[in-house]
């Protein structure tokens, strides 16, 4: 049977007491946003030769607002308490405003951010919600109506947006590209395409969003040969769309050059998704560079074509 919690409201702010953590629970929006996979080895060797963790900050119902990795760790270590403090929220929005709050600092992926960026939304139509019942009790009541039906609804959409992406760290256009592709991994999931969805959540985080926005906007029978082949480490260097093979193994011609050239490649066309597979020559005194294992979209250029990863682009000879 569970303990009860002492009345938060007569707690100060920096009240804290031990609790057994298995009594605790993780907020069911921890997991949606950040996942379950997370290696917390070092974390958990931290509290062991420390012998202290931060306590906790959880709700009057035991529910983890902050700390999930720190819960798991004195789980792992068999601790039988764990220092916590309690708050009080007044909505779900308010508890998840705090949630995310306590999460501002940690290491995030694309699609951990994506998935802050959906619940900063919830946080911030609950607001706008908040604002216009305040303004319009400011008003007599027969005008009421006629103000809420008359509040800019689109304009406040495309600000709350704005706020959401520059809140995540992205660029407001790359947001709405990512949140597309974490749409698109969350049905591929509820689908049962478990692999699929798998490989396109590593093109995302690992790779780039524009290579993961290519592949949502292909046929889903593409769009699953390409993540399956992907996933089965298959692919050489291929004309995706089209399975058109050519030449696999690609040396670099020009190794003084920051964006080296490949020979070797045949039939690219505009628009075509390529998966990276090249042998590298080493010459000397220039460092190695691999770009393995990562998507491209072919463009035009004036030199003849390039493969545009993201962040990095390849010179390809025409």
């Amino acid at each position: 049977m569970h303990s009860a919690l002492p009345n938060a409201a007569n707690l100060g702010s920096e009240s804290t007491f031990g609790v057994d953590p298995h009594t605790l629970q993780p907020h069911p929006r921890n997991t949606f946003i950040y996942g379950e996979e997370e290696d917390i080895s070092e974390l958990v060797a931290l509290i062991e030769s420390s012998g202290w963790v931060k306590p906790l900050v959880i709700t009057p119902n035991k529910t983890i607002i902050s700390g999930h990795r720190r819960w798991k760790a004195v789980l792992t270590l068999g601790w039988h308490s764990v220092g916590v403090e309690v708050r009080e929220f007044q909505t779900e929005a308010e508890e998840l405003e705090a949630l995310l709050l306590e999460n501002a600092s940690r290491e995030k992926t694309v699609e951990q951010k994506v998935r802050e960026g959906k619940a900063w939304e919830v946080v911030e139509r609950e607001k706008a919600k908040k604002r216009q019942v305040e303004l319009a009790g400011t008003h007599r009541r027969g005008k009421t109506s006629d103000l809420v039906a008359n509040l800019p609804q689109g304009m406040e959409t495309g600000r709350t947006r704005e706020r959401v992406s520059a809140r995540v760290g992205m660029k407001a256009r790359t947001y709405s590209k990512a949140s597309q592709v974490v749409d698109l991994i969350d049905r591929e999931f509820s689908q049962g395409n478990l692999e699929v969805a798998l490989a396109l959540r590593q093109v995302l985080n690992l790779q780039s969003v524009d290579a993961a926005y290519q592949l949502l906007k292909q046929p889903s029978q593409k769009r699953h040969q390409i993540l399956s082949a992907h996933t089965g480490g298959k692919l050489k260097l291929k004309k995706l769309m089209s399975q058109a093979p050519f030449d696999s193994d690609l040396a670099v011609e020009n190794a003084d050059t920051t964006s080296p050239e490949v020979d070797g490649i045949k039939s690219l066309a505009v628009g075509d998704v390529v998966f990276i597979n090249i042998t590298w020559q080493e010459k000397a005194g220039i460092p190695e560079r691999k770009w393995n294992g990562f998507w491209g979209v072919v463009q035009s250029n004036n030199m003849g074509i390039k493969v545009n990863m993201g962040v990095e682009v390849i010179n390809v000879k025409s």
